[in-house]
């Protein structure tokens, strides 16, 4: 279905075909991913059209939230930018209403529907009181057929617990991703393996204890070879046991240095693949220059 779409916006003649287009994209009961769709030139092309501008809102709601809507009145859009979430919840739609086209029903069980996949995203357990909130929601029978909604259309798997008042989750449909969450993800990932750096370096520094304490010990048995049978077993056992830890540390150490790597590798290919993506949006002026 994903194909079809992304013909029929590559085919629309003018931009009311591609509003048209969008409003189909964001009703179809198989579509949970929008960022394609949003980097189809037919649909940036309405970033700058003042007819339908709403609609390319309408589609990047869907996909990531609001806090790059574009917006007929700047003034506007800088007083309240902060005080607005960017999850791409049905909060958002209401809060910017007005750079937005209307929304009919099937719009909103769907957009409410993503928002309950962004509340499973901060939490595996959270209070029904919160998600109706967040779903400006007071009826409780329609949060529940809502959520029941959501189970029968694959995009959670979970179950109300009545009795505590609250969600839970176990499973639930992955949603668009922007450049900055992913930034913020790659930084907290190069974080993580700061930190393994960092352990991997104290587990090294407790090796080389260990190694010099089975030295000392090993110039202890030698010793206690020489004073008696008794105090040479005392002496031996100490050594293995150190012996047994520092084989354990070494190990250690190795299996912290790989994850490191492994991770480090995967943000590396994730930065090539967004590389081009990234040398596009220059102007032409700058595509000449040298990424970095």
């Amino acid at each position: 279905m994903v194909e079809v779409y992304l013909s029929n916006l590559r085919n629309a003649v003018n931009a009311e075909e591609v509003a048209q287009q969008i409003c189909s994209i964001v009703e179809a009961s198989d579509i949970y991913a929008f960022a394609q769709f949003l980097a189809e030139p037919s649909v940036t092309a309405l970033q700058n059209d003042s007819d339908y501008f709403k609609y390319y809102n309408l589609l990047y709601l869907f996909a990531y939230g609001n806090s790059m809507l574009i917006v007929s009145d700047l003034h506007t859009y800088v007083s309240h930018l902060n005080k607005l979430s960017h999850d791409g919840t049905y909060k958002d739609s209401v809060a910017r209403k007005d750079d937005l086209p209307g929304l009919n029903e099937t719009m909103i069980l769907k957009l409410r529907q993503l928002t309950l996949v962004t509340m499973c995203n901060r939490s595996k357990i959270f209070s029904i009181e919160d998600a109706m909130r967040e779903l400006q929601i007071t009826d409780l029978q329609q949060f529940q057929r809502l959520f029941i909604s959501a189970v029968y259309d694959g995009i959670i798997q979970g179950r109300l617990n009545a009795k505590r008042g609250e969600v839970e989750v176990f499973s639930w449909k992955n949603r668009d991703i922007s450049d900055e969450e992913l930034d913020n993800i790659c930084q907290e990932l190069h974080k993580w393996i700061q930190r393994c750096t960092d352990i991997k370096e104290n587990l090294s520094h407790v090796a080389k204890l260990t190694e010099k304490a089975i030295g000392e010990a090993n110039e202890r048995e030698n010793k206690c070879t020489e004073q008696g049978t008794e105090k040479s077993i005392t002496s031996h056992a100490s050594k293995v046991t150190s012996q047994s830890l520092l084989l354990q540390l070494n190990f250690f150490v190795v299996q912290v240095a790989e994850e490191a790597k492994k991770v480090q590798k995967m943000l590396e290919e994730e930065e090539e693949q967004r590389m081009p993506k990234e040398f596009y949006r220059r102007t032409k002026t700058q595509r000449g220059k040298k990424h970095c």
